[in-house]
Parts: structure tokens; C-alpha cells; sequence
């Protein structure tokens, strides 16, 4: 899979949630790789929360199309689609 769906939510397990469980981790946001399993749970919340902290971005751990553009901006292994 190299495209990371924008409209996945919390209640279905995906690989679009993987694909950011796995970029959080190698940026740094180790508690979302725990979470490594599709779904969106609790640790993942918590990793993209401070990843949007530390990134200036709006949001409360709730991923929107301009995190997802952030964050995988520089991996060539993922293409953001609407």
C-alpha cells in the first residue's frame, strides 16, 4: 500500500492508521508504534497530539489533512489522497 486515505476514522482499523502508527515512530513518537495494530487507540492519539504540538499544528490528536500532508511530507513511500 503507498497511499494514506485522509477520510478514515477512529472506528474501523486500517492500513492508513498503520501507515502513521509507523511514520509517528520513526519521527520520534514512540507510544503510537506501541499502539501498532490499525486502530486508532488511545496511544496513537496521544503521539499525534504531540506531534502536532510540536509542529504547530491545530488539532487534539485528531488527524486532518493538513497533519497527514505534515507528516509524511518527506516520506516517498506514501502519497496523502483525499
Amino acid at each position: 500500500l503507498s497511499a494514506c486515505v485522509f477520510k478514515n476514522k477512529f472506528a474501523r482499523k486500517s492500513l492508513s492508521v498503520y501507515h502513521v502508527q509507523r511514520r509517528l515512530n520513526e519521527l520520534g513518537y514512540r507510544d503510537a508504534y506501541t499502539d501498532k495494530t490499525g486502530w486508532y487507540g488511545d496511544l496513537t492519539l496521544k503521539s499525534v497530539r504531540e506531534y502536532q504540538a510540536a509542529n504547530g499544528l491545530a488539532g487534539e490528536g485528531v488527524i486532518d489533512k493538513v497533519t497527514l500532508d505534515h507528516l509524511f511530507s518527506d516520506d516517498p513511500n506514501v502519497t496523502v489522497v483525499d
